[in-house]
């Protein structure tokens, strides 16, 4: 599923810099990955000051 719309943003960013396509796909690609990295590392800093318990009770 989380890979599902990195065909979309690839052509939406070779549409945007037609020139260069490959660049443009890169950097779309790779910033959608390195955001999601920070995500990644910010949930497990909340997790870790507010424990594991209150994580699941807070997202049913």
């Amino acid at each position: 599923m989380l890979l599902t719309s990195f065909s979309i943003t690839t052509i939406l960013a070779q549409s945007l810099l037609s020139k260069n396509a490959v660049m443009a796909s890169g950097l779309a690609l790779g910033f959608g990955k390195g955001i999601g990295g920070l995500g990644v590392g910010l949930f497990e800093t909340l997790i870790g000051l507010k424990g594991t318990s209150c994580k699941i009770k807070c997202n049913r």
